[in-house]
């Protein structure tokens, strides 16, 4: 078989046909494109003949490829709806999982809820249970503890009585007395605390009257005997190695206080080498003798301290210096003393031959830093300028004493005239002075002057003053000077009860009460 033309036949070939359908239409494609080239030639009758069975090919092919396609049709549709319905299954699934997890959920939270719930009224029962558990054990023990300190008071007492008696019989003293009692027992507890380094509030308190406190001053004085100097060497010798500071972090301040006591130059010297080097707030010495005709052991005593120690508030009271010399002494070494604060002389300095206005004049001029003076039951008679001109400056001085002495009116208008310009005295005492009526007039109307609301505001609202009996002079009962200021200010419009500012401040009830939330 021949041909008279070529035919040009090129085969296109897709590699990416699936499941037969596109290698079926690529054959029918392929012998079609045979069949139409095919036309176009001039062929004899074998080629004719060979044309025909191509046709009969194609058609088959056609055929063949309808079917397939048919067939590959019917088989997807099912393979999608498959999926779709196990996508449906997995998701319901999923759903009825979820569900249970939800009601597992509020199981689990009604059950939480039902423990704490439980746990709660149990924690409420557990204080009550505690409580009744408690007092079940602690009654009987507190009745057990109180038995045993009534016993041990009970022993203690009897104790100390036998044992006073027999310190009375080893003194010789026939006829011992509570206050050598209290003396020597309080010596040897003291000396004990020191050896243990347990000296309560770094203090030391000797009073040699068993009937009195520590802030009385009157009662019978503990007179000297020998036999108590190996209670002093003990005593002394344990102070010595005793550390005694200013306590700065907390309100309780360090003393070294002895109280009618009759004091020898030999237990005076021994006191004062012990004391040496001690930083204490408060040197008190209240009531004591001393065995000397005069009080120059007493004076030389306390010069003694004061130089080689640091003190803060001396004080000597119902002891009297009988000259000038003796007070010159003391307020010389005073003078120089940079940490004193305070000096109390009380009831000291009240004979003929000692001017208590002098002594005031010389601490005011020596100590212009001082914080507290107190000169009462001195025989300060009516006094000069000094003491005015020296307020007036208003010094840091906040506290002034001049009970029981002599002044009178004119010394109150002067102290009223320095009043005027002071703002930080807090109180003065002036009880027991001959200041009547008029005297007291004149300090009530600088501390509340009632004649205009102006003269109200500038009066002095920090002052608080004793001895004077007008309300003027207890105005000043607060520590905030404002809140002084105001209730002085209220007081003095509440005199006219229809005044419509009075109306718009109410009672002076509600008045003090909104000024004190303000004011704090």
């Amino acid at each position: 078989m021949y041909f008279t033309k070529r035919p040009s036949i090129s085969f296109n070939h897709d590699s990416s046909n699936e499941d037969g359908i596109e290698e079926d239409e690529t054959a029918s494609t392929f012998t079609a494109n045979m069949t139409s080239q095919a036309s176009s030639l001039s062929l004899d009758s074998e080629g004719k003949e060979t044309m025909k069975r191509m046709e009969q090919m194609n058609n088959q092919l056609s055929l063949h490829s309808s079917r397939s396609s048919r067939e590959s049709s019917s088989q997807y549709i099912p393979r999608q709806i498959a999926t779709v319905v196990q996508v449906q299954t997995t998701e319901q699934g999923l759903a009825d999982k979820m569900s249970k997890m939800s009601e597992l959920n509020i199981y689990a939270m009604s059950s939480l809820q039902k423990q704490i719930s439980t746990m709660k009224s149990q924690l409420e029962q557990i204080p009550l249970m505690m409580n009744a558990q408690l007092q079940r054990q602690m009654v009987p023990s507190m009745h057990n503890v109180m038995n045993k300190r009534f016993e041990l008071e009970q022993k203690k007492s009897e104790h100390l009585e036998r044992w006073v008696t027999m310190m009375a019989s080893e003194l010789g003293y026939e006829d011992w007395t509570p206050s050598i009692a209290n003396f020597v027992y309080n010596i040897k507890n003291i000396t004990s605390q020191m050896r243990r380094g347990e000296l309560v509030n770094q203090s030391i308190y000797l009073n040699g009257c068993y009937s009195t406190t520590d802030d009385n001053t009157e009662g019978d004085i503990l007179r000297y005997d020998d036999q108590f100097i190996p209670y002093w060497k003990t005593f002394t010798d344990a102070l010595q190695h005793t550390k005694i500071d200013f306590d700065t972090s907390s309100s309780n301040r360090s003393h070294f206080a002895i109280h009618n006591i009759q004091l020898s130059s030999t237990i005076l010297a021994m006191i004062a080498l012990a004391l040496q080097g001690k930083k204490i707030d408060i040197f008190r010495l209240w009531g004591n003798e001393y065995s000397s005709s005069s009080v120059s052991d007493g004076i030389d005593f306390v010069i003694d301290v004061i130089q080689n120690n640091e003190i803060k508030d001396f004080q000597w009271v119902n002891t009297t210096i009988d000259n000038m010399v003796h007070v010159t002494r003391l307020l010389e070494v005073l003078s120089t003393h940079q940490s004193l604060e305070r000096i109390r002389l009380e009831n000291c300095c009240n004979s003929k031959d000692v001017d208590g206005y002098s002594i005031l004049c010389s601490i005011i001029i020596e100590h212009a830093h001082i914080l507290g003076i107190n000169l009462d039951s001195n025989m300060i008679r009516p006094m000069g300028t000094h003491l005015t001109h020296f307020l007036t400056t208003n010094p840091p001085l906040n506290e002034l004493s001049l009970q029981d002495n002599l002044l009178d009116d004119d010394d109150a208008r002067l102290i009223a005239n320095a009043l005027k310009h002071n703002t930080n005295l807090r109180k003065l005492h002036l009880d027991g002075n001959k200041i009547s009526n008029v005297g007291c007039t004149a300090i009530g109307s600088v501390l509340f002057d009632r004649s205009s609301l102006n003269s109200a505001a500038l009066s002095n609202h920090t002052c608080m003053v004793s001895g004077i009996e007008l309300e003027e002079c207890s105005n000043n009962k607060y520590d905030l000077p404002e809140r002084n200021k105001h209730l002085k200010i209220y007081a003095l419009l509440s005199v006219d009860k229809d005044d419509s500012k009075v109306r718009e401040l109410g009672d002076s009830e509600d008045f003090e009460r909104r000024r004190v939330s303000r004011l704090d």
